[in-house]
């Protein structure tokens, strides 16, 4: 019941911001239809990527896999089996409303056993992660968690309700680092969404992305 009813919100929240969105392109189409496009410099486009981009997984910290079974055998660890596309969990624009990257198409990848998506602006040198494990059972999913929620101790970790079974927000401790994510455990599944650079979303923004990649995985 309590995950058909945060599928449910998913659905609704989507269709809002579907909305949202539309509406703003509508919006910003009238308010530049007499403005020139900026020619190409050197004969590239004009926002073309300089330079070295971020990391292509921007995480707090590594997520640390369990070397032994939740049961304390000598069992091998976790390693996951994801057969998605991460890029399909969040829309440019969902990514975008996190933390305000204005972000074009995500990049799929293959971390360790997470399948992910990345998404990077360059104008102001954020990015957007979307990560997720997808174990054996639920019991080696919990353990991951709890290595993973122990490893961001320094990220001063806050448990959080109403998405999954169990979930908590980090975010750096430095003044001058804007950086954080909310990290989710659902069943046999550990997912996260860490932000790095723009602007710094709240709490309820995070909560909002969990549930739309909540979802999206089904």
């Amino acid at each position: 019941m309590k995950r058909d009813l945060l599928r449910a919100m998913a659905g609704w929240i989507r269709l809002r911001i579907g909305v949202a969105l539309a509406v703003g392109a509508l919006l910003v189409a009238a308010c530049t239809s007499s403005v020139a496009t900026a020619p190409p410099v050197n004969g590239q486009a004009s926002n073309a990527v300089n330079g070295p981009s971020p990391s292509p997984a921007p995480s707090l910290a590594p997520a640390a896999s369990p070397s032994s079974s939740p049961a304390g055998g000598g069992g091998p660890s976790p390693t996951g089996s994801p057969t998605f596309n991460a890029c399909k969990l969040l829309t440019n624009g969902e990514a975008t409303a996190v933390n305000g990257g204005g972000y074009g198409d995500g990049v799929d990848h293959v971390v360790g056993a997470a399948q992910a998506c990345v998404w990077q602006s360059a104008s102001n040198h954020s990015s957007l992660t979307v990560e997720v494990f997808v174990d054996p059972t639920a019991a080696f999913a919990q353990a991951r968690f709890a290595a993973l929620k122990g490893s961001l101790a320094k990220f001063h970790p806050a448990d959080v309700s109403g998405v999954g079974d169990l979930a908590f927000i980090a975010r750096s401790p430095s003044a001058t680092s804007v950086s954080g994510g909310i990290y989710v455990l659902d069943g046999s599944k550990v997912f996260d969404v860490v932000y790095l650079g723009g602007s710094v979303p709240v709490d309820a923004t995070l909560k909002i992305a969990a549930i739309l990649v909540f979802g999206a995985l089904g």
